[in-house]
């Protein structure tokens, strides 16, 4: 049946709202600006946090609503999101300041979700908040390594970090590079961490929803994002240099944090039950309300 025109352009009006929330492309111009021009210690709530919300806010009004026009809505949120994750795949690929890349990273992180949540299923939408709680999780140890890595020889505080200032962690604390770049590996979607498991699940997700294209698209953008993130490890690892750079001493209690925050990632790639347990109470929990 053909749809009244008001109708479609407040979705259209609703779509871009909630895409430029996310950072979706093409509404993704002022996420890289926003993380290098803000304070690090904040950069992580605006950047992780309030996508939770978004997205409850987005199945609310889509699967709640407009559920029975799902063939109309799912093709404007499939070209954003195609759009998006090749858009932070290959815009991170140039970057060298730290805070750009995972700017990037972000919005390529926000093109899965999207897919996840265009496949319009209940495994669909359990992949997505998975997906998003271990966004979080990895998101905040990724962060908090990032603002105790502070040089001693910088007279002047930035707000953002070189990939050159990464030059050799692992001579100066070995540690702390297998955590990072552990942690990135598994949100590039590498195992041995559970990043890997929840991007099989959204490709698997779009792929039971005869979405075999943006599946496509999807694995060989992933495959692309990856290699930003491996040459963070490569600069930590295996970058030319007599000795590592010399970083101010990490605080117990945020050793504490990034600890525990690497070791629960571990253990939820070798259990995963948990993660997607809550995940599947969230969704019954809407599925619930929106009747």
């Amino acid at each position: 049946d053909q749809l009244p025109v008001a109708f479609i352009v407040g979705m259209v009006f609703m779509v871009s709202g909630i895409a430029f929330k996310i950072s979706a492309a093409p509404f993704h111009m002022w996420t890289p600006d926003v993380y290098e021009g803000s304070p690090s210690s904040s950069t992580f709530f605006f950047a992780v946090v309030p996508k939770l919300a978004i997205f409850v806010l987005l199945i609310r009004i889509f699967h709640a609503s407009f559920f029975e026009h799902i063939t109309k809505w799912r093709y404007y949120l499939v070209v954003i999101a195609v759009l998006t994750i090749i858009v932070g795949s290959f815009g991170g690929l140039e970057q060298k300041k730290l805070k750009s890349l995972l700017a990037y990273s972000s919005i390529s992180h926000m093109g899965y979700t999207l897919v996840a949540f265009s496949a319009g299923t209940f495994e669909g939408m359990q992949i997505l908040f998975c997906y998003l709680l271990l966004y979080m999780v990895a998101g905040l140890c990724i962060w908090s390594i990032f603002l105790v890595l502070q040089l001693k020889h910088k007279y002047v505080k930035k707000q953002n970090k070189d990939l050159a200032e990464l030059t050799s962690l692992s001579k100066s604390n070995n540690i702390l590079a297998l955590f990072f770049s552990t942690v990135l590996l598994s949100v590039g979607g590498l195992p041995p961490m559970v990043g890997f498991l929840v991007k099989i699940g959204i490709f698997l997700a779009s792929i039971e929803a005869t979405m075999y294209l943006v599946a496509i698209v999807s694995i060989l953008c992933s495959v692309i994002s990856t290699f930003y993130y491996i040459r963070i490890t490569k600069t930590m690892y295996f970058e030319g240099s007599v000795a590592g750079k010399l970083y101010y001493p990490i605080k117990p209690h945020t050793s504490i944090l990034i600890v525990c925050l690497f070791y629960f990632l571990l253990f939820l790639f070798i259990n995963p039950t948990l993660v997607y347990t809550i995940a599947h109470k969230i969704v019954l929990l809407l599925t619930v309300t929106m009747v």
